[in-house]
């Protein structure tokens, strides 16, 4: 079991060397004064950037984690696509009343134009929501 994990972690260790994150939480006021895409001007949702994460971790002889992290910033030109693209859903694995993954936390931060033009951001209330 050992050399399975530290097999993959080789391997991801050279993916994450080419993996580019970017800022978590902060507004990008080239996209939210964007209007519409330009090679696409139909599109009613673009994805700016996305960025996942996994990474192994060996607790001990008989605990072998697997940890994802995932990060994405999309960009909504209306609400047409909002529920497709603004919802996400994340499977968590049981079989036979056993719980076999657990979602430790989950943060996301919407920004936006007021009626003013002034920026605001909203934080999602992980209570309400998992």
């Amino acid at each position: 079991m050992k050399k399975i994990a530290l097999l993959l972690a080789t391997c991801l260790i050279s993916v994450v060397a080419f993996a580019q994150d970017f800022p978590y939480g902060e507004p990008d006021n080239d996209a939210l004064n964007m209007k519409h895409y330009d090679k696409d001007t139909s599109a009613h949702a673009l994805v700016l950037n996305e960025h996942g994460l996994a990474k192994i971790v060996v607790t001990n002889a008989d605990d072998v984690n697997l940890i994802f992290e995932y990060h994405a910033k999309i960009k909504f030109f209306d609400d047409k696509e909002f529920e497709r693209y603004g919802t996400v859903e994340i499977p968590i694995y049981s079989s036979d009343g056993m719980t076999y993954e657990k979602l430790n936390s989950v943060k996301a931060i919407t920004y936006y134009k007021d009626d003013n033009g002034n920026t605001q951001r909203a934080e999602l209330d992980p209570k309400k929501n998992l």
